[in-house]
């Protein structure tokens, strides 16, 4: 049992926390659900690999040192002798349309960047929600009283795909919002 909680995510402490649980007479099922819904991953993106040559194809001149360290850095791609694999093969096939849109690897990076960051602060924001209106009885001292645990999975699983939501919906409104002052931008200095 152990090392199935070990491969699952749980670390040895909060495995002693659980062990702790079953024996003071808590539900340690139920202790373990609620574990899973908090760290179970929220993407479901699958990973792809790539040969030398196929990157070469898709990629042409700009399969560069600094592009594939850039990659690199911003923990999409990890290099193996034969080629990489890519967290995300919805990301890579974008990255490779993008390519055959004319815009240059290194621009494509640059936005990557940049919207990485951003992804992290709305991660945060929605971490924070759900850890200060959901999770706070997790930080004290006290036991959670019986079918707590339980509760609070029921709860996580109903607000996952609610942030996913707000996220998408925020991210539609905001790219209307811009794409309409730019264009009224470069509207009024035609006309100007």
């Amino acid at each position: 049992m152990i090392a199935e909680l070990l491969e699952r995510g749980h670390t040895l402490g909060g495995i002693a926390e659980l062990i702790g649980a079953g024996e003071s007479g808590r539900d340690v099922a139920e202790l373990i659900g609620l574990a899973d819904a908090i760290i179970s991953p929220w993407s479901n993106e699958t990973p792809v690999s790539m040969s030398w040559d196929e990157l070469a194809q898709a990629f042409g001149d700009q399969l560069t040192e600094a592009n594939t360290a850039e990659s690199m850095a911003q923990g999409y791609i990890t290099v193996t002798e034969d080629g990489i694999t890519h967290i995300s093969r919805r990301l890579m096939e974008a990255t490779v349309a993008l390519i055959q849109e004319d815009i240059p690897l290194a621009a494509v990076l640059d936005v990557s960047r940049k919207a990485q960051e951003y992804a992290d602060a709305m991660a945060e924001v929605f971490v924070g929600l759900i850890r200060d209106q959901l999770l706070g009885a997790l930080t004290g001292d006290e036991p959670l009283p019986p079918g707590e645990a339980a509760h609070l999975t029921e709860q996580l699983l109903r607000v996952r795909p609610l942030a996913r939501t707000v996220a998408d919906a925020q991210f539609g409104l905001a790219m209307d919002r811009r794409v309409h002052a730019e264009y009224d931008e470069v509207l009024r200095r035609r006309q100007g």
